[in-house]
């Protein structure tokens, strides 16, 4: 099967969101089943937002951790008070 997709999809298959769809796109393409068809535009638009969707995508993973790491310190602070309560 060939398949072309516009920049704006590559760039929303980036997301986390989609993540499984990304992995089950990228296996089957190297098992041979899609054949991915790409044009000089499509080349020039990712190249031109590549800088941007990287540091969209690093902006996002450290939100996450900061995320993960004040839930932590949430859990332990409240680990902490019951065991001073009991």
């Amino acid at each position: 099967m060939n398949i072309a997709l516009d920049t704006n999809i590559w760039i929303y298959l980036t997301k986390d969101t989609f993540f499984e769809l990304w992995t089950k796109f990228k296996e089957m393409k190297e098992n041979g089943e899609v054949k991915v068809l790409v044009n000089d535009i499509i080349l020039k638009e990712w190249a031109r937002n590549k800088p941007t969707t990287i540091k969209t995508l690093t902006n996002n993973i450290k939100n996450e951790y900061k995320s993960a790491l004040n839930l932590s310190a949430l859990f332990s602070d409240n680990v902490v008070a019951k065991i001073c309560l009991s």
